[in-house]
C-alpha cells in the first residue's frame, strides 16, 4: 500500500564546501535539531528513451527508505511542488504498484535502472511548538555513479517545508543558505542533473511555438500537443484519486481532442480520424461517468447545508447512496485504463501530436480557418434554431454541446486569428458554462427523483427538497439564454469583420 504526500521544496545548487550555516532564531516557537550525517544509495528507473524523465516524473530505490514515486510537478513561485509516493517492494525490480500509477506515461516500455547516485546528506530539521516537523534542510555532496566509480560529482541544497510553515520563514532560511554562498532556486530534479541533462531534455510530446503564418501541420501539432499534454499528465492523479480536479481536467482534455479532430476532419485521413475521435469517445465516457458523480456531490453537500439540522442527517443517506455509486464508477474507469485498449489510444495521441495525419500537409492554415469556424457556427445555430421550437432539456444540451465545439475552434484558430477568435471563444466559454449550470441541474434532478425509490422516507423527502431546487436553477438559467447568444452573435460579427478587412487588405 503506497502512503502519499505532497512535496514542497527549494532547491539551490551550492558551491563544493558549502556548509549549513547557523538556522538559530528563526522564529518563536521553532527549534532545531542538531546536524544530522547519513548516507544513502539510490537508483533511478525509466524506460530506455526516458519517458518517466521526459514527462516530468521519477521512479527511484533508496537504501535508506525505498520506493519513492514522484508525479509531474507544479510551482509555487521557486518552490517545486509535486505528489510523491512512498511504496513497499523488494529493490531488484519495480513494486506494480508503481508500474500502474506510472502507466500513462511508460505505457508498453519497461523499465531499467538508468542512475545510480551516492549521496552524502547533512540534515537539519526545523520543529514548531508541537514538535511536529515544520521545514527540512538537507545539503547533499552527490556522486553520479558509472562502472562503481564516481564519474562526476555536484552539491545541492533543499529546503522541504509543510504546507502550513510560515513563508517568511522559508524566505529566511533561503536568504541565510543564500548569503552562506548557495546559489539561486532552481527546478531541476537529482535524477536530471545526474544524467546529465540539466540543460534540458526534449519532451515526447513538444508543445512547439506557433506564428501566423503557420502550415496545417504545425497548427494541429499546436493544438493537439496542448490537451495530449494535460491528459497524460493528470493520469496518475485520475488513478490515486487524491483530488477530483484530475479526473475533469483528464476529461476536458479528451472532449477537446475530439473536438479538435471533428473541426479539422476535412484536413484529416478519414478512417485515422474517426477511429481515434471513437476511442476518444469511450474514454470520455468513462471519466464522464466519476466526473457526474463528482459534480453532483458537489453540488447535493452544497445545498444540503443550508437544510435544518434533521434534513440535513436525512441527506447523508443520499450521499451515501451517490458515494456507493461512484465507486462503482471509478473501478469501472480504472478497468479502462489498465487495459490494453487505453493503452493504444495513448500511443495513438502520442502520434498524433507529433505527426497528424494531415491530407495536405503543407497547406498554410490561415486560410482554412474560416470555413471551420464557420461550419461549427453553422451547426450550433441549427441547435439554437431547434431550441426555440421545442425548448427541451435535451434541445438545450444539444446547443451547449455546439457551443463548446465552437469554442474549442475559436481557440485553436486564436494564435493565426488573434483577438477577433479569442473573443468569439470567450463567448461560447461562456454560453457552455452558463448551459453547462443548466444540464448539471438536469442531471441532478433526474439523479434525485431515482434516488428517492431506494432511500428511507426522511432522505426520500430531502431528495424531493433539492430536486425542486434544481428545478428552479435550471429554469433560472433558461432565462439568461438570450443574452448569451446576443453576446456570441455579436463576437461572430467581429470576427468576419475582421477577416473581411484582412482579406482586402
Amino acid at each position: 500500500m503506497a502512503t502519499t504526500c505532497l512535496e514542497r521544496e527549494l532547491k539551490l545548487e551550492a558551491p563544493p564546501g558549502f556548509r549549513i550555516p547557523d538556522l538559530s532564531g528563526l522564529g518563536r516557537g521553532l527549534s532545531l535539531s542538531s546536524p544530522e550525517l547519513r548516507r544513502h544509495v539510490a537508483i533511478y528507473w525509466d524506460t530506455r528513451d526516458l519517458r518517466l524523465t521526459r514527462w516530468d516524473c521519477g521512479l527511484r530505490h533508496r537504501s535508506s527508505d525505498g520506493w519513492t514515486a514522484k508525479l509531474p510537478a507544479s510551482g509555487e513561485g521557486a518552490a517545486l511542488v509535486r505528489r510523491e509516493l512512498r511504496l513497499a517492494g523488494a529493490p531488484e525490480r519495480p513494486p506494480v504498484e508503481a508500474l500502474e500509477l506510472l502507466l500513462g506515461v511508460i505505457r508498453r516500455e519497461p523499465l531499467v535502472p538508468v542512475l545510480e547516485l551516492h549521496t552524502a546528506r547533512e540534515r537539519i530539521v526545523v520543529s514548531g511548538r508541537d514538535a511536529r516537523e515544520m521545514v527540512e534542510v538537507t545539503n547533499d555532496l552527490v556522486a553520479v555513479m558509472q562502472g562503481g566509480r564516481a564519474a562526476r560529482r555536484f552539491r545541492e541544497v533543499e529546503v522541504e517545508f509543510s504546507a502550513d510553515c510560515p513563508s517568511d520563514v522559508v524566505a529566511e532560511i533561503e536568504w541565510r543558505l543564500r548569503r552562506a554562498g548557495a546559489g539561486r532556486p532552481h527546478q531541476v530534479p537529482k535524477q536530471v542533473r545526474g544524467l546529465g541533462l540539466a540543460g534540458g531534455i526534449d519532451p515526447e510530446v513538444p508543445l512547439p511555438g506557433i506564428g501566423r503564418d503557420a502550415t496545417v501541420e504545425e497548427l494541429l501539432r499546436h493544438t493537439l500537443a496542448r490537451s495530449v499534454v494535460a491528459l497524460v499528465r493528470h493520469d496518475s492523479g485520475v488513478r490515486l484519486d487524491e483530488d477530483i480536479e484530475d479526473v475533469h481536467i483528464m476529461r476536458v482534455a479528451t472532449r477537446r481532442l475530439r473536438s479538435q479532430l471533428g473541426t479539422f476532419a476535412p484536413l484529416l485521413e478519414p478512417s485515422w480520424s474517426r477511429h481515434l475521435r471513437a476511442e476518444l469517445r469511450w474514454l470520455g465516457g468513462e471519466l464522464g461517468s466519476v466526473r457526474d458523480a463528482d459534480v453532483l456531490g458537489l453540488r447535493l453537500r452544497a445545498a444540503a447545508a443550508s437544510l435544518p439540522l434533521r434534513e440535513r442527517e436525512a441527506s447523508k443517506d443520499l450521499l451515501a447512496l451517490l458515494a456507493e455509486g461512484r465507486q462503482a464508477d471509478r473501478e469501472r474507469l480504472l478497468r479502462a485504463l489498465r487495459s490494453a485498449r487505453y493503452v493504444s489510444l495513448l500511443e495513438m495521441l502520442v502520434d498524433a501530436a507529433r505527426e497528424p495525419a494531415l491530407l495536405e500537409a503543407g497547406a498554410p492554415a490561415k486560410p482554412l480557418l474560416a470555413p471551420r469556424l464557420e461550419a461549427r457556427w453553422r451547426r450550433l445555430r441549427k441547435a439554437v434554431a431547434a431550441q426555440r421550437r421545442d425548448a427541451s432539456d435535451l434541445a438545450l444540451h444539444a446547443v451547449r454541446i455546439r457551443a463548446k465545439h465552437l469554442r474549442y475552434a475559436a481557440e485553436a484558430a486564436t494564435p493565426l486569428l488573434g483577438r477577433p477568435a479569442r473573443r468569439i471563444a470567450r463567448a461560447a466559454q461562456g454560453m457552455q458554462q452558463s448551459l453547462g449550470d443548466h444540464q448539471d441541474s438536469v442531471v441532478a434532478t433526474r439523479w434525485l427523483r431515482e434516488a428517492a425509490r431506494s432511500v428511507p422516507r426522511e432522505a426520500a423527502f430531502v431528495a424531493g427538497v433539492l430536486a425542486a431546487r434544481e428545478h428552479e436553477d435550471a429554469s433560472a438559467v433558461r432565462s439568461r439564454f438570450d443574452a448569451a447568444w446576443k453576446k456570441l452573435e455579436k463576437s461572430r460579427r467581429g470576427l468576419r469583420k475582421a477577416l473581411r478587412r484582412r482579406a482586402a487588405g
